[in-house]
């Protein structure tokens, strides 16, 4: 299984520029196939070390088939949301 976040990735290397924050991915890990698969990115900010999960059921109008991802803290807190797609990266509210 290869997500977009993957393909993103390698294209453009590790960081992800969300708005004005800067996060750069240190490992990824991906199971199953793409429809009910898990994937876990692990990211790093400035001061923070956070973790990224794939949504496999939210989905982002007028983008069919983009792949969302949402970056939580350890408390469980959503720090930002983004999805991937056609090579490039989308900041959501």
């Amino acid at each position: 299984m290869n997500s977009q976040l993957k393909a993103y990735i390698d294209t453009h290397g590790p960081e992800l520029v969300l708005g004005r924050k800067k996060y750069t991915v240190l490992g990824l890990t991906e199971e199953g196939d793409m429809a009910t698969g898990t994937s876990v990115a692990t990211v790093k900010a400035v001061r923070a070390t956070y973790t990224a999960v794939r949504c496999n059921n939210a989905k982002v109008i007028g983008k069919p088939g983009a792949e969302t991802w949402a970056i939580m803290a350890e408390s469980g807190r959503d720090i930002a949301k983004f999805a991937v797609y056609e090579g490039a990266l989308l900041a959501l509210s």
